[in-house]
């Protein structure tokens, strides 16, 4: 925002379709992904499921084969919502996340990313109440939890007698939030 230095990044997942179901998705030679949706309730509620996966690791692991040494990345992510209007002014939500990525440093030698590479994640769910109290002003209470996990793996595998050593450096964080915001547009 404004062309600062820095940068914000501002994600919102969407609703899922209150009046039909809808499937869309993608089979690809790198990654695939899925996004089912559709109404629980015509017009009242509905539900959000996507999903993506890489298949890079797959590559890797062929590459690894023909190569002396290979970094082998993989991912997946799971997006899932509900949402429903719990009367003419109020609508509630519930939305999570769960994400993983990996890049093992030493596929060639069959280590993972556990063993000789990077490994993060995140874990993220939210309930949120949306009140309206008129035309220009509505509320957002919501209730937060979020977790990210970062764990960095040196390893070392000796063919000769087919043992693995690893030394590892792991860091995550937990936070709750409850947050309420109270929004009035003049005009």
């Amino acid at each position: 925002y404004g062309g600062r230095l820095s940068s914000v990044l501002d994600m919102s997942m969407k609703d899922g379709n209150r009046e039909r179901f809808g499937v869309d998705g993608t089979v690809g030679v790198m990654s695939s992904r899925v996004l089912v949706e559709g109404p629980i309730q015509k017009n009242r509620s509905s539900f959000l499921f996507s999903a993506r996966k890489s298949y890079i690791d797959k590559a890797s692991t062929w590459v690894a084969n023909n190569a002396d040494a290979v970094l082998n990345y993989g991912y997946y992510d799971i997006h899932a919502k509900l949402s429903t209007d719990i009367g003419k002014r109020d609508r509630l939500m519930l939305s999570g996340y769960v994400g993983k990525d990996g890049l093992a440093n030493n596929a060639k030698a069959g280590l993972t990313a556990n063993e000789d590479g990077i490994v993060w994640g995140n874990q993220a769910a939210s309930l949120r109440w949306n009140h309206l109290y008129s035309g220009k002003m509505f509320a957002n209470t919501s209730l937060v939890y979020s977790y990210y996990k970062a764990r960095i793996a040196f390893g070392d595998y000796d063919a000769t007698s087919g043992r693995r050593t690893t030394s590892s450096i792991q860091s995550s964080i937990t936070d709750y939030t409850l947050k309420h915001d109270i929004d009035y547009h003049h005009n």
